[in-house]
C-alpha cells in the first residue's frame, strides 16, 4: 500500500470509531495521538497525493479535536 492509501483510511477508521463513541481505552486515545503527531511531523511523505486522498493536515485537525473531547465510558 501507498503511505497516502495508509494515511487515508487510518484517519477513516479512526474517525468513524471516534464518531460512534465505541473506543474505551485511553491508552488508544494516547497512541492515536501520538499517531496524528507522526503523521503531521511527516505530511509531505503521508499527502502526497491531495487531489486523490484529500488534505490530511484537514483530517488531523478533525481528529485531533474528536480526540481532545473524546470521554472514555
Amino acid at each position: 500500500m501507498e503511505a497516502d492509501d495508509i494515511s487515508s483510511c487510518y484517519m477513516g477508521l479512526l474517525t468513524d470509531k471516534l464518531q460512534q463513541g465505541i473506543v474505551s481505552n485511553k491508552e488508544i486515545i494516547n497512541k492515536a495521538a501520538l499517531v496524528n503527531q507522526h503523521f503531521r511531523e511527516n505530511l509531505s511523505f503521508y499527502n502526497d497525493y491531495p487531489e486523490v486522498y484529500g488534505c490530511l493536515r484537514q483530517k488531523i485537525d478533525d481528529v485531533d479535536k474528536l480526540l481532545a473531547q473524546y470521554k472514555i465510558r
